[in-house]
This record gives C-alpha cells, sequence and structure tokens, in this order.
C-alpha cells in the first residue's frame, strides 16, 4: 500500500487533535504528490521502454518534457530539493534538445535518464519512509554536463550570422506601419504543453 503513516506522541489530547488535523493535511498532499510524481514517471518510463524495446527511440517530445517539467515544480512546491534538481536539469536536457536539428536523445543521454527515473524512485520511496532524500550529486552532475554539451553542440551548428559587407550600397527603406497594434503572447503561453 502507497500510502504515508507517520507516528507521533500524544502530548495532550487537544495538541493530539491539532497535531492529528495538519499531519492528515500534510500527509493528504504529500499522498497526492507521491501519486501525481509515479504517474509521471510511469509515462517516462513507458517512453523508455519503447526505446530499449527498438520500438521508438527516446525523443524530446511534448510528452517527455512535460512529464519531466511537472515533476520539477511539483518537487519544487512540495519543497523536496533533491527530486526539484535532477527533474529541472533533466527537462532543461529536453528542452534543449528539442531545439536541436534532431529530438532523438543518443544513447548515452537516454542510460542517464534511465538512472534520473531510478534515483527519483528511489527518493520517492525515501519519502515514504519519512526521510528527506538527499541530492544525487553525481547524477545531477552528469545531467548538467549533457545539458551543456547539448548546448555547445547546437551552438557549434548554427549557421554564421550574415554579414552586411561595407561595399555593398544600402536601400533606404521606409518603416512598415500596420493598422493594428502588435500582440504578445503573455510569458505563461510561452510553455504550451
Amino acid at each position: 500500500d502507497d500510502e504515508f503513516v507517520i507516528e507521533i506522541e500524544e502530548s495532550s489530547q487537544q495538541d493530539a487533535v491539532e497535531i492529528n488535523v495538519g499531519l492528515h493535511k500534510s500527509l493528504m498532499i504529500f499522498q497526492i504528490y507521491y501519486d501525481e510524481s509515479n504517474n509521471h514517471l510511469r509515462i517516462i518510463k513507458e517512453l523508455l521502454n519503447k526505446h530499449y524495446l527498438g520500438e521508438q527511440k527516446l525523443e524530446a517530445s511534448d510528452d517527455l518534457i512535460r512529464a519531466l517539467h511537472t515533476l520539477f515544480g511539483s518537487a519544487r512546491t512540495a519543497e523536496i530539493e533533491a527530486i526539484a534538481e535532477i527533474a529541472g536539469v533533466s527537462e532543461k536536457y529536453a528542452v534543449a534538445r528539442q531545439d536541436a536539428s534532431s529530438r532523438l536523445i543518443p544513447d548515452a543521454v537516454v542510460e542517464i535518464i534511465t538512472e534520473v527515473v531510478s534515483a527519483i524512485e528511489t527518493m520517492l520511496m525515501q519519502l515514504k519512509a519519512n526521510n528527506l532524500p538527499e541530492t544525487n550529486k553525481a547524477l545531477l552532475d552528469r545531467m548538467s554536463k549533457a545539458v551543456q554539451d547539448e548546448l555547445q553542440q547546437q551552438l557549434q551548428h548554427q549557421p554564421p550570422a550574415e554579414q552586411v559587407m561595407p561595399s555593398q550600397s544600402k536601400v533606404e527603406s521606409e518603416p512598415v506601419v500596420t493598422e493594428e497594434p502588435v500582440q504578445h503572447a503573455p510569458a505563461e503561453a510561452l510553455y504550451t504543453y
């Protein structure tokens, strides 16, 4: 059974009732967090299973990014920094890879993502056992390096910016005026999932 249980000593009946109500609410919140996190991990594991079975290579899909983004955001909200850190850097990798010329994730990074999923599952089990998980620094560093490598590779493959040669004649043009004002999307719309 995947339910949280915390044992407390009762100092007085009134205090115990107040503590019990507070703990019950906290336990409900953590239970929701735990269940939701496992659902998002299930999505990532399904994508990984398809990759390992040769059915479909793992790619930086919207489903992968959404699952990692929600794991990150939920962990931040629940103040579980160890999970937030590793899920956040994994999301950064997936978003960076989504912007690359190919969304397919290299096998070496697929292995790191597999380790991330396993680490988060372990951290969730630690939470279930009333222990706050610690950051897996080595894994966090490996994923951070994958992000840096991905971004560096993308920079190296960008076409050079077009330059205007001084000998070219300049063409003066009138500014384009539209009748309707330009509307910009709100910042929240930048993350569409």
